[in-house]
């Protein structure tokens, strides 16, 4: 060891030499694992130009849709809708052109010429009512993201088995996607619920109905070009793609997970709301005050302390009560859509020359349908679910009075002279009356259904009413649907026959307004401008 001498005359502390630095082998090296450096905070913004056009560009998607990214629930109701618009662009488009592509269909099978279209259309009805009942053990063993994918394969089988057509394989695939739409709406009405909460409940309803109804814009626009003469085998393949592309959408839901508080979990769905784990509408876990709260509120609507034997575990009879006075409504809103889209064009477009026109009537009424759910129904959370619905009676109830005109116009070989002399100007070989009866159809539509699930969520917050309470929705709506298309087989849209045809649709209306009316006031509006407790 040598010693040196210190500037200040003294000795210096004695230097050691550096140890010599050992190179690992290159098995070592392998087996090491190498550590992460320590990010800092400066390190999480990205630092290329790509990545930051990425982040803003993410950014400015979600303010687009009308929520930002911090907002975890409102992101997922947009993923959810972006599935439903690919989905439902292919399928809505679909179900409007089948039963011209397949009106004098010979079976290879059964050898008999009918309408393969309108009978795959019956089956699908059919097979979804009794799916209904098996479908919230799915989403309770499952969870509701699966369960949501699983119903757009169904509809991706359904639509690529139109590719070519084989008798056998329609029948079948048509069963399929019955199942497919049990499972994909009960699911949506789960995710939607879990992912908004009372407050803001109508505008989550909105966001989701308006990117879903602009497949009701995109879906009719492509019917209209493929009914000019491309060739439709071509347009269910590319049916099929914007199918499966939903599909990959809502595996993106699968990554938004809300942790412990998410209604996907098999477990918050298996077993009713207990004391000790109780979750807000929001799905954030309840504290003790607003547990209080809760049970206190209970307490005022007269839940019993114990279930009764006649009833799901979770439900009560005040809880069944309000369903019962909901079910008309859920009945009308599929009656309506059945009306609209089965007797409707019908009157407006009786001969072959005006069926392109049904086209482009129904996408006026996918983009009414759209502003309605993105502008209209954002007044849900401070005006009220009831003053929505009154609009949605009002535009429903014009709509069906410029039908009844439509219905009146006189038929023979001067139909085209008479309907302009006693409707006014012609658009595209029908009444222009007709595209204004579309759009208020569309405007009644949109508010009704983000009004149904708004109430739905209101009054059915939490598993397992939820996922029931959807279940008996969609039941419903099947039934009022088949009850809709069921109408014009047994009474031809004919003058003789307006009394019957109109005395049904407001016998219906009038039973779900009085539903809607007799519905206790549990549900909070304007729970955002309240001051805090």
């Amino acid at each position: 060891m040598l010693l040196g001498a210190a500037p200040d005359g003294g000795v210096s502390a004695p230097q050691l030499a550096p140890p010599a630095r050992r190179t690992p082998s290159p098995a070592a090296a392998r087996r090491r694992p190498r550590r992460p450096p320590m990010a800092s905070d400066d390190d999480l913004e990205p630092k290329t130009r790509c990545g930051r056009c990425q982040q803003l560009g993410s950014r400015a998607f979600w303010y687009s849709m009308g929520t930002s990214p911090e907002n975890e629930g409102s992101c997922r109701i947009v993923i959810m809708g972006w599935g439903f618009l690919f989905i439902f662009m292919a399928f809505n488009t679909t179900q409007t052109i089948l039963s011209t592509v397949l009106q004098h269909y010979v079976g290879s099978v059964s050898h008999v010429e009918y309408d393969l279209g309108m009978a795959s259309l019956m089956i699908m009805y059919v097979t979804t009512c009794p799916s209904l009942y098996a479908i919230p053990a799915v989403i309770r063993s499952l969870g509701a993201v699966v369960t949501m994918m699983l119903g757009g394969l169904c509809y991706a089988v359904y639509i690529i088995s139109l590719i070519y057509i084989w008798e056998p394989t329609v029948i079948l695939s048509s069963a399929v996607v019955g199942v497919g739409q049990a499972a994909i709406w009960v699911s949506q009405g789960v995710i939607l619920t879990s992912s908004s909460d009372e407050a803001t409940r109508g505008t989550d309803a909105g966001l989701f109905w308006g990117i879903y109804s602009a497949s009701g814009i995109a879906g009719p626009a492509f019917g209209y070009v493929v009914y000019q003469g491309i060739d439709s085998q071509g347009f269910f393949l590319f049916a099929s793609v914007c199918t499966l592309v939903g599909v990959f959408i809502f595996r993106l839901l699968a990554k938004r997970q809300r942790g412990e508080a998410d209604y996907d979990g098999a477990e918050a769905a298996a077993a009713p709301l207990r004391d000790d784990d109780a979750e807000a509408p929001s799905g954030a876990p309840l504290l003790g005050k607003e547990q209080a709260k809760l049970a206190g509120a209970s307490k005022e609507l007269g839940a019993p302390e114990a279930p009764h034997a006649w009833l799901r575990p979770g439900w009560t009879p005040e809880k069944a009560g309000v369903l019962a006075r909901l079910s008309p409504f859920m009945f009308f809103i599929g009656s309506s859509d059945g009306f609209i889209n089965g007797a409707f064009p019908i009157i407006f477009a009786p001969t072959a020359v005006q069926e392109g026109a049904v086209f482009l009537v129904f996408l006026g009424w996918g983009i009414m349908e759209t502003f309605g759910a993105l502008i209209l129904s954002r007044f849900s959370d401070t005006l009220g679910r009831r003053a929505m619905l009154v609009l949605a009676v009002f535009f429903y109830i014009t709509a069906m009075v410029i039908c009844y005109f439509l219905m009146a116009v006189p038929k023979g070989d001067g139909d085209q002279k008479e309907l302009q002399k006693f409707l006014g100007p012609v658009w595209f070989d029908v009444s222009w009356l007709a595209f204004v009866a579309g759009a208020l159809f569309g405007l009644s539509d949109t508010l009704n259904n983000t009004q149904a699930y708004a109430l739905i969520g209101d009054y059915f917050a939490t598993p397992p009413l939820n996922v029931d309470a959807y279940a008996a929705f969609q039941l419903l709506q099947a039934v009022g649907m088949a009850f809709g298309f069921g109408i014009p087989l047994v009474l031809t849209t004919e003058w003789k026959h307006r009394a019957a045809i109109f005395g049904i649709q407001a016998a219906t209306l009038l039973a779900s307004i009085s539903g809607i009316a007799m519905l206790p006031a549990n549900n909070t509006i304007g729970r955002r401008h309240a001051p805090p407790e």
